[in-house]
């Protein structure tokens, strides 16, 4: 798509001094907008194909942005600087500059090779969310989203909810999670910004949990988030007096929604555990008196 700027009528706009703008409910643009700019990373070659959304297409269009002076050549990455290119955007315009000239060429994605010479596409005020390049595949995204995801760490929680326990008989544990974070089930909508104008969601599951009781015995890999007294499924006694630090390792992956389409696995798993927590364990013993 190649956007063409709109000549402003002498005297009949509010442009002013612009020789060059549009009029858009937001503001006044020179140039191409916002929404525009970040919306190259969805323009394809007319010969590419993108089968699947997850893959990269066959061809590409890669980005660069030049100032845009007087006296350069179609196509040319180089560049001057100038009193154009810096004061464009000032004043009611849209955007914070500099007033750059978006270049791009044609790439071939199976190695990454040019397969056409750099030509101009049109100007911004919105430089930097033009992206690097375009047809960026969602498993990519998706990676990144998922990297930038904060999953909600593990909490061991047991009962009696006490600092202590008795030796020889059964303490309930359960896994619980932090308030911080992501937890399994809770959709994290990004920023388009951050995902060169894709909408995308990332939703985190868990895929299974290990208790550490802290005396040198563990229980899973599990989905048995465990229970309270007495119905929890997860227990452990424990044979002697002292002090442990239980601990729960939590591993989660998630899934990905690109621009409203269907959920997606996403290929990576993050493993958590939690801090530890000091457990008291105590024996009573009973006596019998006569007196």
């Amino acid at each position: 798509m190649i956007f063409a700027t709109i000549l402003a009528a002498t005297g009949a706009s509010d442009c002013g001094h612009l020789a060059v703008c549009r009029e858009t409910p937001d503001g006044i643009v020179a140039g191409m907008t916002l929404r525009e700019t970040r919306e190259l990373v969805n323009e394809l070659p007319p010969n590419s194909k993108q089968p699947d959304p997850a893959e990269p297409p066959t061809f590409y269009y890669q980005y660069t942005a030049v100032p845009n002076c007087p006296g350069r050549r179609n196509g040319d990455i180089e560049g001057n600087d100038c009193d154009l290119s810096r004061h464009r955007c000032d004043g009611n315009v849209l955007g914070d500059g500099p007033f750059m000239m978006i270049v791009r060429r044609e790439m071939r994605s199976e190695d990454d090779t040019p397969v056409s010479s750099w030509m101009d596409l049109d100007a911004t005020c919105f430089p930097d969310a033009m992206p690097p390049r375009s047809g960026v595949p969602g498993a990519e995204l998706a990676r990144k989203a998922f990297d930038t995801t904060t999953f909600a760490a593990p909490v061991p929680e047991w009962q009696p909810p006490t600092d202590d326990a008795l030796v020889n008989k059964p303490v309930f544990f359960m896994a619980g999670f932090a308030e911080e974070g992501y937890e399994d089930g809770e959709v994290r909508r990004l920023d388009p910004a951050d995902m060169l104008g894709h909408d995308l969601s990332i939703r985190p599951r868990l895929i299974d949990v290990t208790y550490d009781f802290g005396d040198g015995t563990t229980h899973g890999p599990t989905d048995d988030l465990g229970g309270p007294w007495p119905d929890g499924t997860v227990t452990h006694t424990y044979s002697g007096t002292g002090t442990v630090s239980p601990e729960v390792t939590a591993t989660y992956t998630a899934d990905y929604r690109l621009d409203g389409g269907p959920w997606t696995p996403v290929p990576h798993q993050v493993t958590l555990t939690s801090e530890p927590q000091e457990l008291t364990l105590v024996e009573y013993l009973t006596r019998n008196t006569t007196r």
